[in-house]
């Protein structure tokens, strides 16, 4: 943000010094200026600095507390979470809350699972795979072989949103004795072969 002389910067930390009615001044420990806003800019431009995203911090150190929310969610991952927990300079500093599942729920799991079987019918007949309806792979094979379960290939556990179900034998369609768990890198990398 600038405003004039003043220029504050995107993601960076200012000291809140005193609040009064209408303004707020902040702060700039770096440089040691201060520095008095309206509060309608602050609340316009900036994040309190007790919470933070995970990319927002990255390349940074943490000497406090690292607090680490959400590790259930559904777009959570291990790749975040390293990121997450890498910022901390000392690991005995990091505390994990994992809160409740937002996006693992029934209905979610549902509709995520449905549309990735209907990708896999756009790919099979795109492919001139001969699909068999009632051996074809369903909900239900998806969520009782895949949640919670190890990917058939690397043996890591599944994360929701990198599950897919790799065909043995790639000739074949999606059907339930061809497919096996698979995580979203390992399929991949068969592409490549």
């Amino acid at each position: 943000m600038k405003k004039g002389d003043l220029k504050i910067n995107k993601n960076y930390v200012y000291k809140i010094i005193s609040v009064g009615s209408s303004n707020i001044s902040i702060l700039d420990e770096a440089i040691n200026a201060e520095y008095t806003l309206e509060r309608h800019i602050i609340d316009k431009h900036f994040i309190y600095g007790y919470a933070r995203t995970v990319y927002s911090i990255q390349g940074k150190s943490i000497k406090e507390n690292v607090i680490i929310h959400q590790i259930n969610h559904g777009y959570a991952t291990k790749k975040w979470l390293y990121v997450a927990m890498s910022r901390a300079t000392d690991l005995n500093n990091i505390y994990i809350y994992k809160g409740k599942n937002e996006l693992i729920n029934e209905e979610s799991i549902k509709t995520y699972f449905t549309k990735k079987i209907e990708g896999y019918v756009k790919q099979d007949l795109s492919k001139g795979r001969k699909i068999d309806k009632t051996r074809y792979i369903t909900v239900d094979w998806l969520k009782e072989n895949c949640i919670d379960k190890r990917c058939f290939h690397c043996k890591e556990i599944l994360e929701l949103k990198e599950i897919t179900a790799d065909r043995l034998d790639n000739n074949l369609a999606h059907h339930l004795n061809n497919c096996v768990p698979c995580c979203l890198t390992c399929n991949l990398k068969k592409i490549q072969y």
